[in-house]
């Protein structure tokens, strides 16, 4: 992947293939808090929301979404 290319909107499977293979790799997941009575399993498109990125790791902090 080119230096300087955000992955911020790609789902979190689509990004992972697009990052080198030479760095340590930290995913971060939030999320809403569920209501009550709410189905924790329609949250199932991970999203890119954060990248940060140095010599050595990339963080991506990823956010489910319906």
């Amino acid at each position: 992947m080119p230096e300087g290319v955000l992955l911020i909107g790609h789902k979190l499977d689509e990004a992972l293939l697009r990052l080198p293979h030479n760095k340590e790799i930290i995913v971060e997941v939030t999320k809403a808090p569920s209501k009550e009575g709410c189905n924790d399993s329609v949250y199932s498109n991970p999203v890119v929301v954060k990248h940060n990125e140095s010599e050595k790791r990339v963080v991506l902090t990823v956010s489910c979404f319906r």
